[in-house]
């Protein structure tokens, strides 16, 4: 079953569905007890790239995750935001230091595209 609803959230992410049920749903996944649901639901939130605030607290609860790939995905999610992403920024700024590689790449790429749409608004 696990399976079913990380396949869901890929394909979900890669058609950059903007409907309303399919983000519910990757919002509920976020607080799966599977790693790789939880992992496939940032991803997809963040290739969906909605400019909906409400997405913000759901992937920054995920920069604490124990999972390593969950905490890369979230942090990178949050940088293909809004720039309303920016109350993450501390939690993404501390993530440089991270022990994963991975997630400190991810966290200075999401800082790096945050850094860049703040500097693009009006």
């Amino acid at each position: 079953m696990a399976q079913t609803r990380w396949y869901a959230a890929m394909i979900l992410g890669n058609e950059k569905v903007q409907y309303k049920p399919a983000v519910t749903n990757l919002l509920r996944n976020l607080k799966d007890a599977d790693p790789k649901v939880r992992s496939e639901s940032a991803q997809a939130l963040g290739k969906i790239r909605l400019d909906v605030p409400i997405l913000i607290e759901p992937l920054a609860a995920l920069l604490d995750d124990t999972n390593a790939n969950i905490r890369a995905e979230s942090a990178l999610a949050l940088g293909r935001l809004t720039p309303d992403s920016q109350p993450a920024r501390t939690k993404l700024l501390q993530l440089r230091a991270d022990k994963d590689p991975n997630v400190q790449s991810a966290a200075l790429r999401a800082l790096t595209l945050l850094d860049k749409k703040s500097n693009e608004r009006p």
